[in-house]
């Protein structure tokens, strides 16, 4: 995708029922498939009760929101700070942008942040197409795709969801279409489009393309076309839109018929009969692997281009870029040949907390003043769990702490790895949610 700017955005609300009230808003700023900079996270505290049903889902309480929450006006001039002019991203737009944000702004007398961008639920969709999971829900797709695993029903936790799935499984597929810059997937995820398969109807189930052998569906897609409902007259001239497009296709990428006989001698034809099978083309991919699977090992699901999806082994310590080959799992060959191989490379997925650098990693260490000044024993995260760590007494902002041994494991001849923590000294015991919310996905940091 080409290096254009955008925000991803998500939101937690007290539900579905007007008027709503946005209790968590999440977002990261994007550069074409990338995340740029720190991730925005804040709490809102609107003073109002939180219906029961949303406290199941998200368990933010209003008393919880009127400890941690600052006020909404302040929140959403924050984000708009954050956000600039870019476009707003949300995995379900409708609701987050239309519903949720812009009543919101209304109410509070602010201008719209930004300008609408697309529905990242529409453009998966379109994309999955035919869909290998029952739905679209975030976690059901995480879980089918073996994406690192986030806080469910958080903002944060789904904004970082969606930026796995993007860079893991839509990205191969958006650029196989051609789709290489962000006007490109806004005008794909807007345009008009109908699922493959048949939602109702006396055809229901059945994948529409099939219309191109069965006489009986066509003339039911012609029926929709000419039915008085202008959506179900829209969707029936779609589909017959389609299939004339799939025979103009195959129409003009016909090869023209050769006899064999005219054009092949009979030295050609003996060459052709002893030569060995021609070997299957390989094929390439990436695999999002989270950093704690990098460390101690373990498996990741990757999609091939053809769609054939492989669940594959990820040894203790692998670096980044690390190639990996699976022999005879590429293109099928011609005339019975070896198939090809499956080429993956490994990528690190992005860490709410943690930096790599070679084997190294690096992350900041939120400490308060009295801690910094009089010294300290604190608890830490590392990529084996909780350590505790001492803080010198007078320790400056910005001082590195080292943990020898903690960062990556050792792996194809390269030690160890240590962990690097810059300490994070607060002004005042309130740290604004912004720069504690990677922290917050961590219950040993609440």
């Amino acid at each position: 995708m080409s290096e254009r700017e955008w925000t991803l955005i998500d939101t937690e609300t007290t539900g579905l029922v007007a008027p709503i009230y946005v209790v968590e808003l999440a977002a990261q700023r994007m550069r074409g498939w990338q995340p740029i900079g720190s991730s925005f996270r804040v709490l809102l505290n609107h003073n109002v009760d939180i219906p029961s049903g949303a406290q199941k889902v998200h368990g933010y309480t209003r008393a919880f929101l009127a400890k941690n929450g600052i006020e909404p006006l302040r929140a959403h001039r924050t984000f708009s700070a954050y956000a600039g002019t870019t476009p707003l991203v949300a995995y379900n737009l409708q609701y987050d942008y239309d519903k949720v944000l812009l009543p919101e702004w209304q109410r509070l007398q602010l201008p719209p942040t930004s300008t609408r961008g697309f529905c990242a639920l529409r453009l998966t969709q379109k994309l999955i197409n035919p869909s290998r999971t029952e739905n679209f829900k975030l976690q059901t797709l995480r879980e089918f795709y073996r994406l690192p695993e986030r806080v469910a029903h958080s903002a944060l936790g789904d904004v970082q969801t969606v930026i796995d799935l993007l860079g893991s499984v839509l990205r191969p597929i958006a650029e196989r279409k051609g789709l290489n810059s962000y006007g490109d997937l806004e005008n794909y995820a807007n345009g008009n489009w109908y699922p493959e398969t048949l939602c109702f109807g006396k055809h229901k189930g059945r994948n529409f393309r099939e219309a191109q052998d069965d006489p009986d569906l066509k003339g039911w897609l012609k029926w929709l076309s000419q039915r008085s409902e202008a959506d179900s007259a829209k969707m029936g001239k779609w589909y017959l839109d389609q299939l004339h497009q799939f025979d103009e296709k195959a129409r003009h990428s016909s090869p023209a018929s050769v006899n064999p006989k005219e054009h092949l001698g009979t030295s050609t034809k003996r060459a052709q009969a002893s030569a060995p099978p021609k070997r299957g083309d390989d094929v390439t991919t990436t695999a999002s692997v989270a950093l704690e699977t990098a460390a101690s090992g373990g498996s990741v699901r990757v999609f091939l281009p053809m769609g054939r999806a492989l669940d594959v082994a990820i040894p203790a310590g692998i670096e980044e870029g690390t190639q990996i080959r699976l022999r005879g799992q590429g293109q099928r060959a011609p005339l019975g040949g070896e198939p090809g191989d499956a080429l993956i490379t490994v990528k690190f997925a992005r860490h709410p907390i943690f930096q790599v650098s070679g084997r190294d990693l690096k992350s900041e260490l939120p400490v308060t003043l009295d801690q910094a000044t009089f010294g300290s024993t604190v608890v830490t995260l590392t990529l084996e769990g909780r350590v505790e760590l001492s803080i010198p007494a007078g320790s400056s902002d910005g001082r590195v702490l080292r943990l020898r041994g903690k960062g990556l494991p050792a792996f194809a001849g390269k030690a160890v790895g240590d962990l690097y923590l810059t300490l994070k000294i607060a002004a005042s015991e309130y740290q604004p949610m912004r720069d504690r919310a990677p922290y917050n996905n961590y219950r040993w940091f609440r």
